[in-house]
């Protein structure tokens, strides 16, 4: 779903940690809540896509795709420096110049670190991820007429897979949002809700897709199929107020998928967004492959609401993210496998740019 344009800047210091534990049909989970202050840096005011993309990587493997923007907070770089990073990625409007994505580097105190412009000028990113074995940045994207899956190569991106909008599996705003390498290599890709608008349950095409560096970089697609409700946030009418139809910018959809523990089973992130009161419902499935099914088992994990409202008594807040984005790896933590979620502010007063770690049950690993 393409991003309601915020304000820039995005993230600095952290103000305030949260954490709590939960059982949900025997998976522990437990939550620290990290909310990140825009830089004070002027020349970053600006206006940014919806922040979605986020991906935990090795900060070496950047230069090729990514030409570091000067900024005066940026830390100096120690000579042979070697770290990991989380990459996140936003859109802005060049003056004069159609829509770029840029990148943004957070280290592991979740601190803003370094920003970007992806050399390539690609636009309206979703999801970014990382193939060690073909030393790539993968990512999918979505505009008016058309989403896709592609590639970075330097100053210049490949796309490897498209479909035009609308479509049978793709809809106004709604196209590819979400993408995932597996163990083994296998590339995973989900819509976000399927053709149409109708509300009820709708199975959604999820893709897994060999990939092929020996002859260029093609796609052998084998199709699964994952069921949803498009309207399971909508409130009904009350008094005057009409319900809102689902919509682009209204009701349920696969925000974004991660690869778990096994070629077969993915996290899966679905968001329903009420525009009418500018708040995300955000839970968490697993979804793994059936022998002889194309149907996807689905099973619920955590609903994020259960660890809300965040409160920080010391520093007097007490609040909740509107809009979770992005979910990748995040280093673990205390030798268990952690996941980052990553919120936009949908470039409102009132909501926020947050960060939130949600740490694994030992018996969910990490699937790299």
């Amino acid at each position: 779903m393409k991003k309601i344009l915020i304000t820039a800047g995005l993230l600095l210091q952290v103000i305030c940690l949260f954490a709590q534990q939960l059982t949900n049909k025997g998976f522990e989970l437990s939550g620290k809540r990290i909310n990140l202050r825009e830089p004070k840096d002027t020349a970053w005011k600006k206006r940014l896509g919806g922040v979605s993309g986020i991906e935990l990587v090795n900060e070496n493997v950047l230069q090729a795709d990514f030409e570091e923007v000067p900024w005066k907070c940026a830390p100096r770089k120690s000579p042979g420096e070697n770290k990991m990073v989380t990459l996140m990625v936003a859109d802005h409007q060049e003056e004069k110049e159609r829509q770029v994505s840029y990148a943004f580097t957070i280290n592991n105190n979740n601190v803003l670190e370094r920003i970007y412009r992806i050399r390539s000028k690609i636009s309206w990113v979703e999801s970014i991820r990382y193939n060690s074995a073909l030393k790539r940045f993968f990512f999918c994207y979505e505009n008016d007429t058309e989403t896709g899956i592609g590639y970075l190569d330097g100053s210049s991106y490949h796309v490897i897979f498209r479909e035009p909008i609308p479509s049978e599996n793709t809809s106004a705003n709604r196209g590819i949002e979400g993408i995932s390498f597996s163990q083994d290599g296998q590339l995973w890709m989900a819509f976000e809700s399927g053709g149409g608008t109708d509300c009820g349950t709708n199975k959604v095409v999820f893709n897994r897709m060999k990939v092929d560096a020996q002859n260029g970089i093609k796609l052998t697609l084998q199709r699964f199929y994952y069921d949803f409700e498009k309207c399971s946030c909508l409130l009904p009418p009350s008094g005057n107020q009409k319900k809102a139809p689902f919509s682009g910018g209204h009701g349920s959809g696969v925000s974004e998928i991660l690869s778990l523990g096994s070629p077969d089973s993915l996290l899966v992130m679905e968001r329903c967004f009420d525009s009418l009161n500018r708040k995300a419902k955000v839970k968490l499935y697993l979804a793994t492959v059936q022998p002889s099914s194309d149907l996807l088992k689905k099973e619920p994990l955590l609903d994020v609401q259960s660890l809300l409202p965040f409160e920080d008594k010391q520093h007097n807040v007490r609040e909740e993210p509107g809009n979770i984005e992005g979910l990748a790896w995040s280093e673990d933590i205390g030798g268990r496998a952690a996941i980052t979620l990553l919120t936009d502010n949908n470039y409102s007063n009132t909501l926020k740019t947050m960060v939130m770690t949600v740490v694994l049950a030992p018996g969910l690993k990490k699937d790299h």
